[in-house]
């Protein structure tokens, strides 16, 4: 059995205590300590199985019993308490991060060396069973050996500037769970690292002096290349994703539950089949004159509903949680209070600080000055300028032209017996009272180390109480604003649907025109006894595009029931069902250039024909690409290219070239022909090639 004592209470602490008396049958948690011990909190450290509580950690490190530690108290005291605990002779598991300075986490480390104690930080991710997943299927060699890994991590919102302050900024607070992840999924550490960060979030963030937005590379010791991608506000949620690329596969992780693994190699691709997403944005795009506007009010209603249910959610605490952050938040008041800091007195006991403590190099420093430029020794500037003075009067006479000169020596002679004479009088005013450099040496400690807490200088420690102060009158009135919050959330929620339903009647009333017009469109398209429906479900939960779940029904023969659409179509249905929809659209949707590879799979005849057709109506307001190897189609094109690959030595090279008209025409041939191109095929070809354009310039124009 192991004992484990936990120092620190709070929420993260709690987390360990629970976890450690439900799942982890060989250990017990012996004590509990924490500088801000509850009542409650005491009663849940005696209920995990605690057998005392403390306010003193150090009562637990000199606790002979105790084998491991869980340091869970704020981040300023993990290296210190680190120290001590392995000096004490305990495992430890500490919450990271160790420090915000590196050189205190190389002290830790060198403390660790040599002791043979085991030493883990609070790295939770390798634990996801989504993570846990990928990196089985990484260390099981199903993807190869890993070439590219890509990190997503995104925080749904910001923190607040005052939390950055604090927090070691978003590289030591969120990006090293990246890291972390990085070395989890390569298997190593990395060599080299580039990083480009902004801030494009809150401004807030950049006033406090970090980044909420970052673009990471890492080169790892196995020659994988990786990258994360950091923001710390995804509008949509909580967006965690990973994947790692390798010389026989890929395995990718998304933010669903249980397990989102998803391994493609050359035994297949395992994971579930992706949804038929994508026409959900088409129908919006047929009725984008009322749809449109009613979205944005429904996003709009969705971002004041979300952000109020996370303001509320944020201020769902209990008593004991309520009451740790009174006390925290009246300690710091306390403290800043009792600092009785006076604004630009930091400035000054720095001058002051600094003169004193260099009083002894001024002194000597005064001193030899003053007897090189005095008149108490033979070398002082003073006497040798005195005695050149007398030299000099004895010539003057002989000369009146030398006057002037003397008069100037005379000046010097002057100047340098005021500034003897004011360098002695400070040299005697010059004193040490070491009491006073005591004082000042402890009050600039003092306003140092509220200044590493709360702010850098004197005004913003002031604007960090104020906050803290109007928090606490939050704290004071809870209960008040939890009640007024609710009752808003309410308000909110009644207008998020109201706004929801609004959106659900508009696209219904779109979707029956949109039905029929699709039927219609597939009839075209030579699917005869086609019939097509568009079902609405209402969604559980609210999104900022309503509370539509829109399932595509389709029938191909005559006879058959309604199915979902990605149930039974085809790959080739699957493009022409599309391009039906993108000759509906063709003057609503936005896309600018269209790509149809392969339309042609399983088509011939007349059905190729009216897919040539339907693509020239989108051409008319798109540019549109086709890979086709039908003549049919080939002939509508207003432009038409040949792809053609060969040898070039060991390489195979790709050339498309542009094809005039006669060539264009041949080629039209070859695909009526196959190998022997005769008279007759082009002719033919030629045929086809002049009524494709007298179709375009009589129907399409």
């Amino acid at each position: 059995m192991v004992n484990v004592g936990i120092i620190g209470a709070g929420r993260i602490g709690q987390v360990h205590m629970n976890s450690i008396l439900t799942r982890v049958p060989n250990a017990k948690i012996k004590a509990v300590a924490d500088p801000f011990l509850s009542e409650e909190a005491d009663k849940k450290a005696k209920a995990a199985g605690a057998e005392y509580t403390t306010k003193d950690y150090k009562d637990i490190l000199a606790d002979k019993d105790i084998d491991a530690v869980i340091i869970c108290s704020s981040t300023d005291t993990h290296s210190p308490i680190s120290i001590e605990a392995i000096k004490a002779g305990k495992h430890v598991f500490c919450e990271k991060p160790i420090d915000h300075d590196v050189d205190k986490i190389k002290e830790v480390i060198k403390t660790l060396e040599g002791t043979g104690l085991k030493y883990q930080v609070g790295f939770n991710r390798r634990f996801d069973h989504n993570f846990e997943a990928a990196q089985r299927a990484v260390v099981n060699g199903k993807i190869g050996a890993p070439h590219i890994i890509k990190i997503t991590s995104r925080d749904p919102e910001p923190p607040s500037a005052e939390y950055v302050k604090v927090s070691g900024g978003m590289f030591l607070d969120m990006t090293i769970h990246d890291f972390d992840m990085v070395r989890f999924l390569a298997g190593c550490d990395a060599e080299e690292v580039y990083v480009q960060a902004a801030n494009l979030v809150d401004p807030e963030i950049g006033k406090a002096g970090d980044v909420d937005t970052a673009i990471i590379t890492l080169k790892m010791e196995n020659g994988a290349l990786a990258v994360i991608d950091n923001s710390r506000q995804a509008v949509y949620g909580y967006d965690q994703r990973a994947e790692v690329f390798g010389s026989k596969g890929m395995v990718a992780i998304k933010n669903d539950s249980d397990s989102t693994a998803v391994i493609s190699n050359e035994d297949g691709v395992t994971g579930e089949k992706p949804q038929f997403f994508f026409l959900e944005r088409y129908m919006d795009a047929y009725g984008k004159e009322k749809i449109l506007p009613a979205k944005e009010k429904v996003s709009l209603a969705y971002k004041e509903y979300s952000k109020c249910k996370t303001e509320l959610g944020s201020m769902n605490m209990n008593e004991e949680q309520r009451n740790r952050e009174l006390a925290f938040l009246e300690f710091e008041i306390k403290e800043i209070e009792k600092a009785n800091l006076q604004p630009g007195e930091d400035e000054e006991l720095e001058a002051r600080y600094r003169k004193m403590s260099n009083a002894k190099l001024i002194v000597d420093s005064l001193q030899l000055v003053h007897n090189l430029t005095g008149y108490e020794s033979k070398e002082g500037a003073g006497e040798t300028v005195g005695e050149a003075l007398k030299e000099f009067s004895h010539v003057t006479q002989y000369d009146p032209e030398l006057t002037p000169l003397a008069e100037t020596l005379t000046s010097v002679d002057g100047l340098l017996n005021d500034f003897n004479r004011e360098l002695s009088a400070y040299l005697d005013e010059l004193t040490f009272d070491e009491g006073e450099f005591y004082e000042t040496e402890r009050r600039l400690d003092l306003i140092n180390g509220l200044k590493a807490k709360y702010g850098r200088t004197i005004e913003e420690i002031f604007t960090y109480r104020k906050l803290q102060e109007e928090k606490l009158e939050k704290l004071h009135k809870y209960e008040e604003n939890l009640q007024e919050l609710k009752e808003h959330l309410r308000e909110l929620e009644n207008i998020l649907e109201k706004k929801s339903d609004e959106l659900a009647e508009i696209r219904k009333e779109y979707s029956k025109q949109l039905e029929q017009k699709i039927i219609q469109g597939l009839k075209d398209l030579n699917f005869l006894d086609v019939n097509f429906a568009i079902d609405f479900r209402k969604k559980k939960n609210y999104t900022d595009n309503g509370t539509d779940d829109i399932q595509y029904l389709i029938s191909t023969n005559p006879g058959e029931t309604l199915k979902p659409l990605g149930q039974i179509v085809s790959g080739g249905e699957l493009s022409r069902i599309m391009l039906a929809l993108k000759a509906i659209l063709a003057d609503r949707d936005e896309i600018e250039t269209l790509i149809f590879d392969e339309i042609d799979t399983g088509i011939s005849g007349r059905t190729a024909q009216k897919v040539s057709e339907k693509m020239a109506v989108i051409g008319q307001h798109h540019q549109v690409l086709c890979i086709t190897h039908l003549p049919q189609i080939a002939a509508m094109a207003d432009s038409h290219f040949e792809i053609e690959k060969h040898l070039q030595g060991t390489e195979t090279i790709t050339q498309i070239h542009v094809l005039k008209e006669h060539d264009s025409i041949r080629e039209l041939a070859r695909l009526l022909g196959g190998a022997e191109i005769t008279p007759a095929v082009l002719e033919n070809a030629k045929e086809m090639k002049e009524l494709a354009q007298k179709q375009k310039n009589t129907r399409f124009k």
